[in-house]
């Protein structure tokens, strides 16, 4: 991963990675909302979230802004 891919990984809202991704995703049965509100207290779930954020946009997902 580039140092730009990180920043922009970096500053990325979650609120805004979450509504692009509640109708598309669900993860071990919990809706992005819980995701969400799950990430802001755990650090590691909140690097997961932008991990995924990155693969989408390898696979041509570009739209999460």
């Amino acid at each position: 991963m580039t140092s730009s891919m990180r920043r922009s990984l970096n500053c990325m809202s979650a609120d805004r990675l979450c509504c692009h991704l509640r109708a598309k995703f669900y993860i071990f049965g919990q809706t992005m909302e819980e995701l969400a509100r799950t990430a802001v207290a755990d650090k590691q779930l909140s690097a997961m979230v932008k991990a995924m954020s990155f693969l989408l946009s390898v696979q041509g997902v570009d739209d999460l802004y």
